[in-house]
């Protein structure tokens, strides 16, 4: 049960990870096409999100593959 669990954690992760991608990418581009600050300012709050998003993703992707690994014994 646990083990599912975390596994769930871990593609969950995964997932917000690439969603972190895609948001900074719409981001970016976003901020390419804008030709005003006023333009530009609702994709920077967009960026602004995406490290905490990283953060998340990555902590849940680096604690459970550390417990999925000692479980499995790599």
């Amino acid at each position: 049960m646990i083990r599912s669990l975390v596994l769930f954690t871990h593609v969950v992760g995964v997932l917000a990870l690439f969603v972190g991608l895609g948001l900074e990418w719409i981001g970016l581009d976003g901020i390419q096409r804008s030709t005003t600050r006023a333009e530009a300012s609702p994709w920077l709050r967009l960026i602004a999100i995406v490290p905490r998003l990283f953060g998340t993703a990555l902590a849940a992707i680096v604690v459970s593959g550390f417990y999925l690994g000692a479980r499995v014994g790599v």
